[in-house]
């Protein structure tokens, strides 16, 4: 989850840190019953961080970090004038500035991303951020997209083949392991909140695609990159990092992990009973998850779990019926 600052939910950001031509995946029997398919859209997977690519009608580009954990659908101010997109109606909040907004932008056939159809509060639209955010640090993606970009749809995350893609009419295969993806959606609120097991003990986690470490000097050297790169993570809170800590001293730790926050390296998480191999957590207090965090979701989280637990995996994340497969 990256944190970008919010009114009601205005945006979700540090305090924790197209299509593609359709492809039938098989024929339906009934001529009534449209086939199954799958929509890939343009992304690139950058240290299991998701970025889409499309490409606009005039021909521009605009990058958007997604994050299934995040907050508000925006632009940054530089990037809409820029690409010259049309300013949307402001959205008013009693006791809040207006927030200025853009249209959702024209995309190019054949390279589009799916518009925020389930965006209530901007009405899929983009809210439009100053490039110096709004107060809790830059904003330093193009754009972003978060949990209301992701609800309403069935989504295919395809991390060993760095793929993203929106499945229609899509049937989970009899090998596939479940668990339930639970959220709000009667109150617009599409943070899910997944159960994981780690050293024996099931914990209820923020699924937070978008979690980001910015590497410290010691998170740089445990994790082979320079210092300050910005890297998919995991967070948990300080008390279950101490828990961690004192009955698994052999567990590697960076003390200055991400940024200056500890990381460490749990042995394994297992999802949907599926074991996915070490993971790093970053450590966050213990409010940002028991007191913010849990506000939105459907019950307490203890932490966030993201790209660092998921680079093995093949998941199909189902919104509408609220189920997260992992497949073989």
């Amino acid at each position: 989850m990256t944190l970008f600052a919010r009114r009601d939910v205005l945006v979700l950001g540090l305090m924790l840190s197209a299509a593609c031509p359709v492809t039938a995946l098989a024929s339906e029997s009934a001529a009534s019953q449209p086939a199954p398919t799958r929509t890939v859209v343009p992304a690139l997977f950058e240290h299991q961080r998701i970025l889409l690519t499309p490409r606009l009608a005039n021909g521009a580009t605009i990058v958007f970090y997604t994050d299934t954990g995040g907050g508000l659908n925006m632009v940054r101010d530089d990037i809409a004038q820029r690409l010259g997109l049309r300013p949307g109606a402001d959205v008013e909040e009693e006791g809040q500035p207006p927030l200025k907004t853009t249209e959702w932008p024209a995309f190019a056939d054949g390279a589009s991303i799916p518009p925020a159809e389930h965006d209530s509060y901007l009405q899929g639209r983009l809210a439009i951020v100053p490039a110096e955010g709004f107060g809790e640090g830059p904003m330093l993606n193009e754009g972003f997209l978060g949990s209301r970009w992701f609800a309403g749809r069935v989504w295919e995350f395809d991390y060993p083949d760095s793929t993203l893609s929106v499945l229609q009419g899509w049937t989970p295969p009899a090998t596939a392991r479940s668990t339930p993806l639970t959220m709000l959606p009667k109150r617009n609120m599409y943070w899910p909140r997944i159960q994981v097991e780690i050293d024996g003990e099931q914990l209820d986690m923020l699924f937070d695609t978008g979690a980001e470490l910015r590497l410290g000097a010691d998170g740089a050297k445990a994790l082979g990159h320079a210092e300050g790169a910005r890297v998919a993570g995991s967070f948990i809170t300080a008390r279950q990092y101490r828990k961690w800590r004192d009955a698994h001293p052999d567990w590697p730790v960076a003390l200055k992990g991400d940024g200056g926050m500890p990381m460490i390296q749990v042995a394994n998480v297992r999802i949907a009973g599926t074991d996915t191999g070490p993971a790093w957590f970053a450590a966050r207090p213990d409010r940002n998850f028991t007191e913010y965090m849990s506000s939105m979701t459907d019950a307490p989280v203890e932490g966030a779990i993201g790209g660092s637990a998921f680079a093995r995996l093949k998941m199909v994340a189902d919104y509408p019926a609220q189920v997260l497969y992992v497949l073989p």
